[in-house]
């Protein structure tokens, strides 16, 4: 008796483990997730900043010609 419950709580054991590397696991996976998001919200906002940049240049430009002629 003293046995089986014994091995019973080491299968109770091992499978807390399982299901802590599997929650680990998935936690490391939506992180990894969430850092790719953030990095590619960032190089967005890069490339659209860059963008208004040059369009506003060209609009500075125009401007000069308009109130050159």
């Amino acid at each position: 008796a003293g046995s089986k419950y014994i091995d019973t709580e080491v299968e109770n054991a091992i499978n807390g483990v399982k299901q802590m590397k599997t929650l680990m696991d998935k936690t490391s996976k939506e992180h990894q997730a969430m850092l790719h998001t953030l990095e590619e919200t960032k190089r967005r906002k890069e490339e659209a900043v860059k963008l208004a940049l040059e369009k506003e240049k060209q609009l500075a430009e125009k401007q000069e010609v308009c109130n050159e002629t």
